[in-house]
């Protein structure tokens, strides 16, 4: 029950009731509010970054809708004006999106106070998610096997087993299902949410593995498969909310685990799924890898590493980024160069959404400087460059 309420006649907005919880899509809280005097209150609800879409609904002790917020939205906000000893229901529900909640109830005689339109510009409130633009009818897209057939080859090539299927079921327009799954403690996975023909965008946020649950990743991007790569902590289970932005139909999530190189020091983390996926990629192209250097870069800090090539003998050199914990882009946030000893710019790769890698073969004996850039996702970025050879190796 409410403590005692300021006269509503006071100008000046006051924050009464607050709770915060940890809410899914599809998610509803209720909460009990009595009235100790007469007069108006407003009742707002709040969502964190990653919830998109939330309502709320006040009913009377009888059941009877008597007040509802208007568009669904990130912030919702709703007045309404008792008697003393009247009670009411809070109805707030998160229609899509995951995170944290809050709930208020304001003392205020403004019809939506000052205190609420400065909660609406601030960064940390969700953003609504755009609604799909109508493009006409989409082509049908391959279905659920060829999917799985596509991603497994293209990350076998990275390291990963064929792995299994972990859930699957149907799902319409706007809905969401969770499945929670035991994964190996201490191994690597690539979890990936694939829809059958007819669903046009599928995400997929996994959370985990302590309660209360926390995001462990997500992918909202839009495409008829989603996929998060994560390594599993113990406890590891983990729950995977998949759900369909647009189309409808049935789906499948594959899990894909890892095959990891020898541990490497440094290497931790999410860490390790850059650093076994840059081993597989050089080795798919001949080239046996080591660590060269590690170390830690300042923002947008540059580093130069010189090395000396032979003639004939072709190279591999890549980075990643190897800080705890991980920044969002993970390595693909580092810029790797190759410079002549001139400072010529003879090979660059620029984030390209994975850990940066180049391939050089000297046409005769030189020095080369391989040039890191830490851009700015971060302060402070720990590093390690990894060099591979064909057989010739470095000068001594």
């Amino acid at each position: 029950m409410s403590t005692a309420l300021a006269s509503p006649t006071v100008s000046q907005t006051t924050l009464g009731r607050q709770q915060t919880k940890f809410m899914l899509a599809g998610d509803s809280h209720v909460v009990f509010e009595r009235y100790t005097d007469d007069g108006c209150l407003g009742f707002l609800v709040a969502g964190a970054r990653h919830v998109q879409s939330l309502e709320l609904a006040l009913r009377a002790q009888d059941g009877r809708e008597i007040a509802r917020s208007g568009k669904p939205s990130a912030l919702a906000y709703v007045r309404h004006c008792g008697v003393k000893g009247e009670a009411i229901f809070a109805t707030l529900r998160v229609l899509d999106g995951q995170g944290e909640v809050v709930y208020a109830r304001l003392v205020s005689d403004e019809p939506r106070p000052s205190a609420v339109r400065i909660l609406e510009q601030c960064i940390a409130l969700g953003t609504p998610r755009p609604a799909p633009l109508d493009m006409g009818p989409e082509p049908r897209g391959p279905s659920i096997d060829q999917q799985l057939q596509a991603v497994r080859s293209e990350l076998s090539a990275l390291g990963y087993a064929p792995g299994h299927l972990v859930s699957y079921g149907n799902l319409r327009a706007g809905e969401h299902a969770a499945t929670g799954a035991a994964l190996q403690r201490g191994r690597c996975y690539a979890l990936v949410a694939l829809g059958s023909e007819e669903v046009l965008d599928l995400d997929m946020r996994v959370f985990g593995p302590t309660l209360p649950l926390s995001a462990a990743g997500v992918d909202i991007s839009r495409a008829r498969t989603a996929r998060v790569k994560l390594c599993a902590r113990d406890p590891a289970r983990y729950v995977m909310d998949v759900s369909a932005f647009q189309g409808e139909g049935a789906y499948a999530v594959a899990a894909l685990e890892l095959s990891e190189p020898a541990e490497t020091p440094g290497i931790a983390g999410t860490a390790r799924i850059d650093y076994a996926e840059l081993n597989a990629r050089m080795r798919a192209r001949g080239f046996s890898p080591e660590v060269l250097t590690s170390g830690i870069l300042g923002q947008e800090e540059q580093l130069s590493v010189p090395l000396s090539l032979r003639a004939g003998a072709c190279y591999a050199v890549g980075a990643l980024d190897s800080s705890e914990p991980a920044n969002e882009h993970g390595s693909a946030s580092l810029q790797l160069g190759l410079k002549g000893s001139d400072g010529s710019l003879v090979a660059l790769d620029a984030a390209t959404g994975e850990a940066p890698l180049l391939f050089h073969c000297a046409p005769s004996d030189e020095q080369l400087h391989a040039v890191i850039n830490a851009g700015t996702a971060r302060p402070q970025t720990r590093f390690v460059l990894l060099l591979g050879h064909d057989g010739e190796g470095l000068q001594p």
